[in-house]
């Protein structure tokens, strides 16, 4: 399946909702009723940080992708001069376990390149092996275990290496 990024807008709200629901039953998922909802998900609508994954022209799932800031208070020098936040990834229940998260995963990651990010940060569940699984396929590291939001997290990160600066000539 073709996997696509689009950006939400608040015409999507409704079905990506409806996902947000679907999705908070996964084993492993600190997603329920009141999280996400419509007013954390505007905001990253009009912030331009919500995606909508697409497979094939079929609405699967949503990413928060961008430099929102939601992780700087765990933020390390490591991170770079512009690091991105990716949040409330998930997945519809019907479509997980066929690889399409994996996919969706490494084209966020392609437009975080895109955009220079420096880092991509993330916190998830240490009981979501699926997700740790995939996030850590796709090259990031366990920085730490956190406690936010009265939850403990795995902070994980994907940092790319800096262009050094080009080496001057001695005359």
């Amino acid at each position: 399946m073709n996997i696509q990024l689009k950006e939400a807008t608040e015409a999507d709200l409704p079905q990506l909702l409806a996902i947000c629901h679907a999705a908070a039953g996964t084993p492993g998922s600190t997603w329920h009723d009141e999280y996400p909802n419509a007013e954390v998900l505007s905001e990253d609508i009009r912030g331009h940080f919500l995606y909508r994954i697409m497979a094939d022209g079929q609405l699967i799932g949503l990413i928060a992708l961008g430099p929102f800031g939601e992780l700087d208070v765990l933020a390390d020098p490591s991170d770079g001069p512009h690091p991105h936040d990716l949040a409330r990834f998930g997945i519809h229940p019907a479509y997980q376990g066929k690889g399409l998260a994996q996919k969706a995963l490494n084209a966020a990651l392609a437009l975080c390149r895109e955009k220079e990010a420096s880092a991509v940060r993330l916190l998830v569940s240490p009981s979501a092996l699926p997700a740790l699984a995939i996030y850590e396929k796709a090259g990031f590291e366990r920085i730490r275990l956190v406690h936010l939001w009265d939850e403990d997290y795995l902070y994980l990160r994907k940092a790319w290496e800096q262009p050094s600066e080009a080496p001057t000539e001695e005359t």
